[in-house]
């Protein structure tokens, strides 16, 4: 009966309140934030994050009373937003060698410190599976400052085309980190090892250019085949395009996810069918309007360099190497050849790309920002991606949309929205800290005061 009365008595105390309650234990809470989910639903005013074992294990408006979190930021007068992925990056300058890495100044660091927490590596001179591997290891096991790493095959192109036309290496050695299609015997042999390596999909380059001299087009067969074989294996395929011919042979081909829509022009009179078939089919396409501002706009205007996100962050002789005047003849030829003027704005030139990537969007089709880091000089790791948003906003996008198109839909693309890309209870715990607020201008994305991966605070440079 003793026993039987202090029971009573403890039961009846732990239910009153200001009584004995439950203490819940977090990593880390964010109070009082505004957050933008990534959903592309309105901002969330006021909100606290929890986050328990490296994921969101709440989020509330009322925040908890009587919890134990490890760490406490106030977020009043802040905002939140889902980590960056860059959905378009190659590791051409990357090393094998974790003291080289360590010490170059282009590396996935600044991807970090730009709040980009995953990178999909698609292909490069340097995109053997070993590499891969290791750098996604490294950045698992925290051993690397780096993104969340997904890599595809290396890139499955023919003789003589793109990309070793314009960028001529020895690293390009067949079988190890370019595979060149002759006829369609390897193809699934080629998928197997991919599926075996843990790559994403496959990466074939279609396209013939981009620039003259052109070459020649991977033929409609291969391209088919390697689908056919791919999907056979339940391994998805990303294609690297130019143009809408190219576009139409890989959507008739089924190819999953299209990587570049700089350059495509769409004739809405004709072409309506084929971008209805990439809604129906769910394919993706990746945006890439930084090409446009690097391969023109940065070499006709190299004070943009002088930009203290970029004197601030990376290497300066790197940077001053970027400035020449014969930087600002290859801008000017490559405008005329593209526009046929090159006194051309870059908002002129970029808008109309931007309505057209509305329209494909609203059509249903999912739109991904990523950047083809690694494939220009002047594409600057980390940076791209808030650029490649400024240049959507400058062509007439919404904030909202942007940040959507730049963290959700490239978790969708991968295949992993269910794990990353969005701030919901349950996923990994990837996401910038603002100082202001990223709907009222987008650049704001650059107000960067906290980047955390999987909960954890990354360092940044300073």
């Amino acid at each position: 009966m003793k026993n039987l009365y202090w029971f009573i008595i403890w039961f009846q105390v732990s239910c009153t309140p200001g009584g004995i309650t439950e203490v819940n234990e977090y990593d880390l809470v964010i109070e009082n934030v505004g957050l933008i989910d990534g959903t592309g639903s309105a901002l969330q005013e006021k909100a606290s994050l929890y986050v328990r074992d490296g994921k969101i294990a709440l989020i509330t408006k009322i925040p908890l009373r009587h919890v134990v979190p490890k760490i406490t930021i106030d977020g009043t007068g802040k905002f939140i937003i889902p980590g960056l992925i860059e959905a378009h990056a190659h590791p051409s300058e990357i090393d094998v060698d974790s003291v080289a890495r360590k010490d170059f100044p282009h590396s996935f660091k600044t991807m970090i410190h730009y709040g980009v927490t995953s990178a999909v590596l698609l292909g490069s001179a340097n995109g053997g599976y070993a590499l891969m591997k290791e750098l996604q290891e490294s950045s698992n096991n925290g051993s690397m400052v780096a993104p969340r790493i997904h890599y595809s095959s290396p890139i499955l192109t023919i003789e003589g085309g793109h990309p070793v036309k314009m960028y001529p290496s020895d690293k390009w050695i067949d079988g190890q980190t370019i595979y060149y299609l002759k006829e369609t015997t390897p193809i699934s042999s080629i998928i197997r090892e991919a599926k075996a390596n843990r790559a994403i999909g496959m990466k074939i380059v279609v396209e013939d250019g981009p620039m003259p001299p052109f070459g020649d087009r991977m033929a409609d067969d291969l391209v088919k085949k390697v689908v056919e074989e791919a999907h056979a294996a339940e391994v998805p395929v990303y294609a690297h395009v130019s143009d809408m011919e190219e576009v139409k042979i890989c959507v008739a081909a089924g190819v999953d996810n299209l990587v570049h829509f700089t350059c495509v022009r769409i004739n809405w009179d004709t072409d309506r069918e084929t971008i209805e078939k990439m809604r129906n089919s769910e394919t993706s396409w990746v945006t890439t309007l930084m090409l446009l501002k690097s391969l023109v706009y940065y070499r006709l205007h190299p004070e943009w360099l002088e930009r203290p996100e970029i004197t601030r962050v990376y290497n300066r002789s790197y940077i001053e190497g970027l400035k020449s005047p014969a930087m600002d003849v290859q801008g000017k030829n490559i405008l005329k050849g593209m526009a046929g003027s090159d006194t051309l704005s870059l908002e002129a030139v970029v808008t109309p790309v931007v309505q057209d990537l509305m329209k494909v969007q609203e059509m249903g089709v999912n739109v991904v920002l990523g950047t083809d880091v690694g494939g220009d000089r002047f594409i600057l790791p980390g940076l791209s991606m808030h650029e490649e948003m400024e240049l959507m906003q400058m062509g007439g996008m919404e904030p909202l949309h942007i940040i959507r198109m730049a963290t959700f839909n490239g978790a969708k693309m991968l295949g992993i929205d269910k794990e990353i890309g969005t701030l919901e209870e349950g996923k990994f715990a990837d996401f910038v800290l603002l100082a202001k607020n990223p709907l009222q201008d987008i650049t704001n994305t650059l107000t960067i005061e906290k980047v955390f991966k999987g909960g954890k605070e990354q360092a940044r440079l300073k």
